[in-house]
């Protein structure tokens, strides 16, 4: 008796951080997929593959489903649709530990649109209590939708798997395998390795990064006994630099670490891991940037994309290089000196040269592209290197590579400064206007804006939200100013205390009340208020939001996620009193409605909608 063998392609498609990345690694036994709790975490449509005796499934995981604003999204949004016409079956994931709300309604309208069977996973079971729930909660499902399976799954878990993979097969189309029965997925192990790293920087750094770096493979290479790879973290901004980096280095070397314990797990070596940290000006908006990076129109992950910057920071997981500046006589000279070798070579002699400097044990190589074909390296040691021997092993590396001895152009020793951190940190911060009156600066600005005749709040930068600069601080701040008229005010995880202070400049003399859940930030805050002369204007406590229910504040501000928000939902109405306004903020475009319809449920309507970006703040009044 022959035995019919299957194979095709399922789509799992869902809203963001409803578990699809999760489910993949869990289905292939492989970390491929990057996983965090921030949205938007998949970019692009990544293939994982079981291989039974029986069928062959291919399971595509897609981005999360929200409204595009950038061409990235726009991009992102397409691999989805691509997706769910190119497939033998949907895999509709939803979080049944969330409330259903815009997002939720707008993908059941995507999949009714759509011809192919659709099997609905109910996902984070575990993370109902009450086991009993689940059952009205399948009847509600069945009923929005004429699903062809309902399974109640937890990816993280495993629960429910196998029995998803058993019925997936009973919808699959007859036909021969379409990979080797050993591969589980068809990403190249570069472009995992990437990924891998910008998980790192999801899991690790705050708000504002995740949306705005991503990552590229750049050099990928077996040297005696090691894979060596160079992966470059791509940034917007020159001020989001230095929070990738850290102080100190401490950040992308936290981030290199990570990333590369997992890395070696995956390839089963050694590997020698280096990041560098590029600044390529809105590339979410630019279409080659995009391009190059593999997130192109209805595709996804592809090739060996070419860099498309050269300005570089460097760092291993070992050792920390950032650019040296010169020493002046407003900062005071570092103990630590850097001994340095500065390579000029032509472009074709990169390989051979990057080789022999790592051979030769320097700790990090910053890079400059003086033409197309010239190129300077900068490589720094620890100790004062044999810059004679170097030489002479680039030379016989050069001529084993094929390539003329003048392909060198010269090389040098060096003794420089090693960087005060403050001076990189320092460059991407001004003063920066908000609104009619509030003008924010740090502290080495002060003297310059001492004469203007806005309220001036002095705060310097620190490692997430709290300067001003952030989409979402900005936005409170302007609805603050429109509609804060005195009172009473309650800022809800208060961070750095921004907001506070700048209700309490705006109105001296009214009771303001900022709390957060983290002692350390309060003591922040509280430094910040002492330096701006305000601390016997703001009361400040390690707190949480129903220890204030019944004092009926005037205004609440929570400049959270949405995340953070929709459970806080229930309690605002409890701390704020009739007619008040809340400010919410740190909400996506693609998040907005829902955040609103959960706030409308609890007796608050929309009075502005002030988008910046991705971004958008709400201004809403409680109502009688």
């Amino acid at each position: 008796m022959t035995t019919t063998h299957k194979s095709g392609f399922a789509a799992l498609i869902g809203r963001p951080n409803a578990g699809k990345s999760t489910l993949l690694n869990h289905l292939v036994g492989e970390h491929i997929a990057a996983v965090s709790s921030k949205p938007q975490t998949t970019r692009t449509r990544i293939q994982g593959i079981i291989t039974r005796p029986e069928a062959q499934i291919i399971f595509v995981d897609t981005p999360g489903i929200h409204k595009p604003g950038y061409t990235l999204n726009r991009r992102m949004m397409g691999i989805v649709a691509e997706a769910m016409e190119t497939v033998d079956v949907i895999l509709l994931m939803r979080d049944v530990s969330a409330k259903t709300g815009a997002g939720e309604r707008f993908t059941l309208e995507m999949i009714k649109n759509s011809t192919k069977p659709v099997i609905l996973l109910l996902n984070k079971v575990d993370l109902i209590k009450n086991k009993t729930a689940l059952l009205p909660m399948l009847e509600q499902f069945s009923q929005e939708h004429n699903y062809a399976e309902i399974i109640p799954i937890s990816a993280r878990s495993g629960k429910g798997v196998e029995q998803l993979i058993e019925l997936l097969i009973k919808y699959l189309p007859e036909g021969e395998r379409l990979y080797d029965a050993e591969m589980f997925t068809d990403q190249v192990e570069r472009n995992i390795a990437a990924e891998l790293v910008r998980e790192k920087i999801l899991q690790l750094t705050g708000q504002e990064l995740p949306f705005a770096t991503a990552v590229q493979t750049e050099l990928w290479t077996e040297v005696e006994g090691a894979t060596e790879i160079h992966c470059v973290i791509y940034v917007e901004r020159d001020s989001q630099k230095p929070i990738i980096i850290g102080k100190g280095g401490q950040m992308l070397k936290e981030i290199g670490t990570r990333a590369r314990h997992d890395i070696e797990k995956m390839l089963g070596r050694h590997v020698r891991l280096n990041l560098f940290v590029r600044v390529q000006k809105q590339w979410r908006d630019d279409p080659r940037a995009l391009d190059q990076l593999g997130i192109e129109e209805g595709s996804g992950l592809k090739g060996n994309p070419k860099p498309f910057i050269n300005r570089t920071d460097v760092v291993d997981d070992k050792n920390l290089v950032t650019p040296t500046v010169e020493a002046t006589a407003a900062i005071p000279a570092p103990k630590k000196v850097w001994h340095a070798l500065e390579v000029e070579m032509s472009r074709a002699a990169e390989s051979a040269v990057t080789t022999q400097l790592w051979s030769a044990n320097t700790t990090g190589i910053e890079t400059s592209e003086d033409a197309p074909e010239q190129i300077t390296f900068r490589a720094y040691f620890d100790a004062a290197p044999d810059a004679e021997k170097i030489k002479a092993d680039i030379l016989h590396a050069l001529q084993l590579s094929h390539l003329p001895a003048d392909s060198l152009h010269s090389i040098k020793a060096l003794i420089v400064a090693d960087q005060d951190w403050l001076v990189e940190w320092k460059k991407g911060y001004e003063p920066v206007e908000i609104g009619a009156k509030i003008l924010i600066a740090p502290s080495w600005k002060r003297e310059q804006v001492a004469a203007t005749e806005r309220l001036i709040i002095q705060i310097d930068p620190g490692m997430a939200f709290g300067t001003g600069t952030h989409e979402t601080t900005r936005g409170c701040l302007e609805l603050l100013e429109k509609y804060w008229q005195g009172g009473s005010l309650l800022d809800v995880g208060t961070g750095t205390g921004i907001l506070a202070m700048a209700a309490a400049k705006l109105f001296p003399g009214a009771r303001i009340v900022g709390f957060d859940n983290d002692p350390e930030a309060i003591e922040v805050a509280r430094e910040n208020a002492e330096i701006n002369g305000l601390t016997d204007e703001i009361e400040l406590e390690v707190n949480r939001l129903s220890f204030f229910q019944g004092q009926d504040f005037d205004f609440v501000l929570a400049n959270l996620t949405a995340d953070v928000i929709i459970p806080l939902a229930p309690d605002f109405p409890k701390v704020i009193s009739p007619q008040g306004t809340l400010i919410v903020s740190g909400i996506l475009r693609e998040q907005g409605d829902e955040v609103c319809a959960v706030l409308g449920e609890h007796n608050f309507e929309v009075i502005e909608a002030r988008p910046d970006g991705e971004w958008v703040t709400f201004a809403l009044k409680l109502k009688n």
